[in-house]
């Protein structure tokens, strides 16, 4: 076992929880990680948190918890560097970030390579681990209020460029997710060495509900029952897929098709005029077709079984490749077929997203839908094919064991406590 204490900078979930955080998926990686990486390093691990209520610090899991910086506040910064710069006998630091993690205003991504770069002048290793990477603003226009190619999305890619450079550069290490996100980093900064892949870990679910009994219990009926889990977010095409199946049961009313919608607003976007429009469309689209369309609102962990069980297979019809998905390494947790939209073509770069095809006799195309009302169409009609359904249940479970956290901590354990460490 190897000697090495440590700070993480995270979101983290509420005591007793490991899904309980209601604002980031961030919070629950970070704690899967750190159980994993307790089984093999020996020595502190200390977790600078976010404090939604009161300040505390507590021992949980052998992992000491202090919660004492605010998000939003200006000085959150000052107060984690002081705590860093405390922990003199510590040289590592662990800083998961995720966006929004520290404030919904975008000028405060400019602290991030600073804090780094302090860290780094007080003697510190920086292992950051980047929960997205997004260089062209013009993929999430709509999600910024912008048009594409306009000098608001021109001014931000470059400004995104900038802080992704510094980031690199000041840190010891940067982990990305996925291969493709790593690639467009080298091709930015040169710092290939600096840039390592770690897949998203996945969990593996033991005590799943049977299919029939997860459906009476929501009402479902014999039906195709097509699944989008997480937060509705613009770049995640929640939107998009809600107004394309209703266009589509308007235009088939006989199909035998549902839509489950496991998942609700995020509330760190609750000001923001753009996304309330886009969540009051929503539900407007929903309740037209309250027969057919299902929404639940913010799912606690204990219901994951439950909607996963009930679908067939989980929709990913996200606008623009940017990170890993929680709700995909929940889809391999859980077995589930999984279809993604032509826009996360670049999961397949990963080395063992790519093993995957062969090893279940699939190729890309096979998983990959165009955002267009035709390529939805042409996408109903392969799921109803029940041997391709089957391959899809079969290519999950493979990637459920190339990705388990159990591998994702050997990963981060030979990254921080190996030789080259």
């Amino acid at each position: 076992m190897v000697k090495r204490s440590f700070l993480v900078i995270s979101a983290y979930p509420p005591k007793g929880s490991l899904y309980g955080h209601t604002m980031t998926g961030a919070a629950s990686y970070t704690k899967n990680t750190l159980l994993q990486l307790k089984k093999h390093l020996k020595g502190k691990i200390v977790v600078l948190a976010e404090a939604e209520g009161e300040r505390e610090a507590y021992s949980e899991d052998g992992i000491e918890v202090r919660r004492f910086w605010k998000r939003g506040k200006i000085n959150l910064y000052w107060e984690i560097l002081r705590a860093i710069y405390n922990e003199r006998d510590i040289k590592d630091v662990l800083f998961a970030f995720e966006w929004s993690m520290f404030s919904d205003k975008r000028w405060h991504l400019a602290f991030v390579p600073v804090m780094i770069a302090a860290m780094r002048l007080m003697g510190k290793r920086v292992f950051f681990i980047s929960h997205a990477v997004l260089l062209d603003a013009d993929s999430v226009a709509g999600q910024v209020g912008a048009k594409k190619g306009s000098m608001k999305t021109k001014l931000l890619s470059l400004a995104l460029k900038s802080y992704y450079w510094l980031t690199v550069f000041a840190s010891s290490y940067m982990v990305l997710f996925e291969e493709g996100l790593r690639q467009e980093l080298i091709k930015l900064t040169r710092k290939k060495n600096k840039l390592v892949t770690i897949p998203h870990g996945v969990d593996e679910v033991e005590d799943i509900m049977h299919r029939q009994k997860a459906r009476k219990k929501l009402g479902f009926e014999d039906e195709l029952v097509l699944m989008y889990f997480g937060f509705l977010i613009w770049y995640k095409g929640a939107d998009w897929l809600v107004g394309t199946v209703s266009r589509y049961l308007e235009k088939n009313p006989d199909q035998r098709i549902r839509l489950l919608i496991a998942g609700g607003e995020n509330p760190r976007f609750k000001e923001d005029k753009q996304y309330r429009a886009m969540i009051k469309d929503i539900h407007t689209k929903v309740r037209k077709h309250r027969d057919k369309i299902t929404i639940t609102g913010f799912v606690p962990e204990s219901d994951f079984s439950l909607y996963f069980a009930a679908s067939d297979v989980l929709v990913m019809p996200y606008r623009a490749f940017v990170s890993s998905s929680g709700p995909l390494s929940w889809a391999f947790s859980y077995g589930k077929p999984v279809v993604l939209s032509d826009e996360l073509r670049g999961y397949f770069v990963t080395e063992d997203m790519k093993e995957g095809l062969q090893a279940s006799g699939l190729i890309a195309d096979n998983m990959i839908f165009p955002l267009t009302d035709e390529g939805f169409e042409n996408l109903i009609t392969r799921l109803n094919d029940k041997r391709l359904i089957r391959k899809l249940a079969n290519y999950s479970e493979i990637i459920r064991n190339k990705r388990s956290w159990k591998h994702t901590g050997e990963k981060y354990v030979q990254l921080i406590g190996g030789k080259n460490a």
